[in-house]
């Protein structure tokens, strides 16, 4: 993973990406990007540990922001992503000062819910390994394939030019 050459680059193509993807599947609309932060500053590696993109379209805006910068044990990140349309206002985060993650919806209406829930992925490998196989055995395409990677990278390499950097081969 700290390697470009083998790895792709750092957070912004292995965190960032699913968030692009998620972006996308909720507007039914490919983000196109605003503006961007990548650095390597926190560790001197040469993948990012820190990426923040902003991002339009589909009739929303959104910001997703991961790294690896907080110290602590293995498996804390850096997570924020936010999605805002004219109906609601998405923000998740990951664990808080609490040690909790979460989800907040505010609704156009004024309504506000917030979910306690991993924001992470690593509680939900079990889940989407049984759902992959049961797609797999009733012959249901899955909910994301390769053929929807190309706009992702898309994403991630706009993120890289926008901070004028080339994104890693």
């Amino acid at each position: 993973m700290l390697n470009p050459g083998r790895a792709g680059g750092g957070r912004t193509i292995n965190l960032a990406v699913h968030f692009f993807d998620l972006y996308a599947l909720l507007t039914g609309g490919r983000p196109s990007v605003v503006g961007a932060t990548i650095s390597n500053a926190t560790h001197g590696l040469p993948v990012e540990d820190y990426s923040a993109v902003t991002f339009s379209g589909g009739g929303a805006d959104g910001v997703v922001e991961t790294g690896h910068t907080v110290p602590g044990p293995t498996g804390s990140f850096d997570l924020r992503f936010s999605l805002r349309s004219d109906q609601h206002y998405f923000t998740a985060t990951g664990a808080d000062a609490a040690g909790g993650d979460r989800l907040v919806i505010y609704a156009a209406d004024g309504k506000m819910e917030i979910l306690h829930t991993p924001t992470s992925q690593v509680p939900y490998y079990a889940a989407f390994v049984r759902e992959t196989l049961d797609r797999f055995r009733h012959g249901q395409p899955p909910l994301a394939d390769l053929s929807d990677m190309p706009n992702a990278m898309e994403v991630v390499e706009a993120a890289y030019l926008a901070t004028g950097r080339r994104a890693p081969p």
